[in-house]
Parts: C-alpha cells; sequence; structure tokens
C-alpha cells in the first residue's frame, strides 16, 4: 500500500513508536542551545532517530516541539536532503500551525530545504507566506521568513519576480527595522532597489 504521509506512517523497523517519541523527548529537557545540540549528536549518530524527532516537532506541543525543530534546523543545515521527503507533510503542516515558535522553525526549514519545481507545491507555499505576511505576528521574523522564501521562489519562477517586488515595496512601508532591512536586501537582489522611493 502506497504511504501518503510519511510521518504518522512509522517504518515497521521501528518497534514501539510510543516509546521511541518518549525517548526524543527525554532529549530535549530544556532549550539550551547546549541540549539542542547534543541532541543533534545523538539523532546524527542513530538516523533512525531522525523520524520520530521531526514527527514530534510537528506534534504543536509547546515548549518540547520548538526545542525538537530546531534539532532538525541543526541537522538540515548540514544536510538539507534530510527533508526530501518530508516537504509535502511539511507544507501541511506549515498551513494549519497556529504556535508560532514552531511557525517560525517550518519556515527556516523551507528556507533550508531543496524546493520542488512543482506548480501545484510552489503555488501553495506562495499562497501560504503572503497570508502570513499580511498577519499579525508577536514573531516578527515570521514575516522575514516568509519574504525570504517569496525570493527563493521567484528565482525558480523569474515571472514572479515583477509581484513580489511589489510586495517586497508594499511590506517595507512602516516595516519593523528588521523587515525593512530584509526587504531592501530583496530589493537589492532582484536588482530593482531604490532606496529613494522611502
Amino acid at each position: 500500500m502506497k504511504r501518503n504521509n510519511p510521518i504518522s506512517d512509522m517504518p515497521i523497523a521501528i518497534s514501539n513508536y510510543n516509546q521511541t517519541l518518549t525517548s526524543v523527548e527525554s532529549l530535549l529537557p530544556d532549550s539550551s542551545k547546549r541540549t539542542i545540540l547534543r541532541a543533534a549528536q545523538i539523532v546524527d549518530s542513530d538516523p533512525a532517530l531522525f523520524y520520530p524527532m521531526l514527527d514530534f516537532s510537528l506534534q504543536g506541543k509547546p515548549k518540547v516541539s520548538a526545542r525538537a525543530i530546531r534539532v532538525i534546523i541543526v541537522l538540515s543545515e548540514i544536510d538539507p536532503a534530510l527533508l526530501t521527503p518530508y516537504r509535502d507533510v511539511l507544507l501541511d503542516k506549515l498551513s494549519e500551525m497556529s504556535n508560532q515558535s514552531v511557525m517560525f522553525n517550518l519556515l527556516h526549514l523551507f528556507i533550508l530545504m531543496d524546493l520542488p519545481d512543482d506548480d501545484e507545491y510552489l503555488g501553495r507555499l506562495t499562497d501560504i507566506c503572503i497570508n502570513l505576511l499580511n498577519g499579525t505576528f508577536e514573531r516578527r521574523a515570521i514575516k522575514v521568513f516568509s519574504l525570504d522564501i517569496l525570493y527563493r521562489i521567484s528565482k525558480i519562477y523569474p515571472e514572479f519576480s515583477i509581484e513580489l517586488e511589489h510586495i517586497v515595496r508594499s511590506q517595507m512601508i512602516d516595516a519593523y527595522p528588521a523587515l525593512y532591512s530584509r526587504g531592501q536586501k530583496i530589493l537589492k537582489l532582484m536588482g530593482c532597489d531604490k532606496k529613494d522611493e522611502y
């Protein structure tokens, strides 16, 4: 039978999945950098743990899921291909995620991973990022990361660049410093920066 959800449908080789999740959670007693790096080392030494760590990071549990996804980020910065089998489920989770800490880290994964040259997939991702830009968040970097992802999409579909320029300029109006700075950077990368307009 074809597996539609590679995260929720665990491989038979991983026995007692609930116990595995408990073991994963035990690696994350706090949010310190030392704890995250230590957990990443353990998962890196046992690849079978990557799967449940990613699953745990997407469960939306306060604090602990955010810690788990930071572990995934550390590993994915070294090898972005680790995320490729999970692109679809990550997109689904991003579209429904309300926990801003997890949302922020999910967006980070989309900056790291190899994006597919797929109209439907990138269309969904574009819509999600635009909606996030129009939202209000305590985690301001959510909008910064959303712009970064839209810029990556424009590299795959150059025809999106014109629309992206308008999106960036509209976001820079009355923007907080980090978002304004990222907007300037993206406009410069696109070759359409005109600082005298602001």
